[in-house]
Parts: C-alpha cells; sequence; structure tokens
C-alpha cells in the first residue's frame, strides 16, 4: 500500500495478528504523531536519511518509546558513514529495541569510504569505541569518488 495511507494501515494492523511495522509511512516527527493518533501500527523502522538527520531521528525513536511502539534502525543503501552515525543513534537511544540492517555497506558497495571495514561480525554490529563515529573516513577514497570540489578555505580542491 501507499506510505499516506495511514486509514487502510490502521484497518490492515486490527485484522493481523502479527505487529505491523511502519517504514515509508514515517518520514519524521510529523508522520510520527499521526501514526500514534491513528495506531498504524506496533513498530517504527527510522532512518537517519529519511528522517532529516539524528536529531529528528532520536526524537522519532523518542515519541515510539512514549507510545509504547518498537522501533528499528533502517537505512537507505548509504555508506559505512552512515551506518555509523546510526550505530551510535541506535545504541543511545533505549527505545530502538529490534536492532538495525546496517550491512549494506558491508556487503553491497563495491568499494566503501571507510578506512577499515564497517563492523559487523558474526550477524552483528559491534559499537566502535574510538573517538567520534570510531572509525576514520579514507579521504584518498572520498576524493577518488568526488564529482565536484569546491575549493576551501586553503585554497586546495
Amino acid at each position: 500500500m501507499k506510505a499516506d495511507q495511514f486509514r487502510l494501515m490502521a484497518r490492515l494492523r486490527d485484522s493481523l495478528d502479527v505487529p505491523l511495522l511502519a517504514d515509508e509511512s514515517i518520514f519524521g516527527p510529523e508522520d510520527m504523531t499521526r501514526a500514534i493518533d491513528e495506531q498504524i501500527c506496533d513498530g517504527v523502522s527510522i532512518k537517519i536519511m529519511k528522517t532529516g538527520g539524528l536529531k529528528r531521528a532520536g526524537i522519532v525513536a523518542e515519541m515510539a518509546r512514549a507510545a509504547g511502539l518498537t522501533a528499528y534502525g533502517g537505512d537507505m543503501f548509504e555508506t559505512g558513514l552512515a551506518h555509523l552515525a546510526g550505530t551510535h543513534m541506535i545504541a543511545a537511544n533505549p527505545g530502538i529495541t529490534l536492532g538495525c540492517e546496517f550491512y549494506q555497506a558491508k556487503y553491497f558497495l563495491e568499494e566503501d569510504i571507510l578506512a577499515e571495514a564497517f563492523p559487523v561480525r558474526d550477524g552483528f554490529v559491534e559499537i566502535p569505541e574510538q573517538p567520534g563515529l570510531g572509525i576514520s573516513v579514507d579521504l584518498d577514497k572520498v576524493r577518488h569518488y568526488t564529482l565536484h570540489a569546491s575549493e576551501g578555505s586553503n585554497g586546495s580542491q
């Protein structure tokens, strides 16, 4: 069904014996408010890129938790850099209890831009303990994949 068919989703949820997870229906806090009000789901897939950033994703996670809904960390075929941000967001949000799907960068990209592989071991994402996001970006790879660069403050490109 289309993402904006909340009434139909609510009817579907009422007729199922299995929990229903809303994914493309929830783009941010505005959609989450409506989803809660209309009781369209039992859980929500939270995607940093889809919600508009870490702050909005965290707000959606907290709204879901407060409404008694489960939450899941989704992705949108991003690089390992975005997966790292998502990993830390999930670790910081106790309402995201269903895990994540942060495997795309490891298994589907020909080459990621991280200096080392995104940490998936034995089917589980590991949270890096190093400062920042935990893994450095390989700047040579970034330059290789850059289509256009503007001049920086030091005059280099």
